[in-house]
């Protein structure tokens, strides 16, 4: 005849389970323990996501500020650029070192401090024509 017990695999009955022993003040606390870390973990997650965006803005405004700068640099080189081929083209106008040089040699050779001028020319002869007559 055969036994309607059931036997384990080794041909052992199974232990029988351990009756739970619920603490129910024990399951409470932690519960609560486990809220408090959350909300504290909320609270630091809160903080850290307002200090990221407080820096995110920050340095969008540093940014806007560099590009601004980096802008008005650039308009103030063009400006350097076109003073320096004024500049260029002035010194190139003007007279070099061998033309002043060969100015002065016709100064020296034509002495125009000995030159007169049409009224003295003029009035010279006013008065030699005054002294020939009598």
């Amino acid at each position: 005849m055969e036994q309607s017990t059931q036997h384990g695999v080794f041909g052992k009955q199974p232990a029988p389970a351990p009756a739970p022993s619920i603490d129910v003040n024990e399951v409470v606390r932690r519960i609560r323990s486990v809220e408090q870390r959350m909300s504290t973990l909320q609270r630091q997650l809160q903080v850290t996501e307002q200090n990221m965006i407080s820096n995110d803005r920050a340095q969008h405004s540093e940014t806007a500020g560099t590009r601004k700068d980096i802008a008005d640099l650039r308009k103030e080189i063009e400006l350097l650029k076109d003073a320096i081929l004024t500049i260029t083209k002035e010194v190139r106008k003007s007279a070099s070192r061998e033309d002043v040089h060969v100015l002065k040699k016709y100064l020296e050779l034509w002495q125009p401090v000995k030159f007169v001028t049409a009224e003295q020319v003029e009035r010279i002869v006013a008065d030699a024509l005054k002294k020939g007559k009598p």
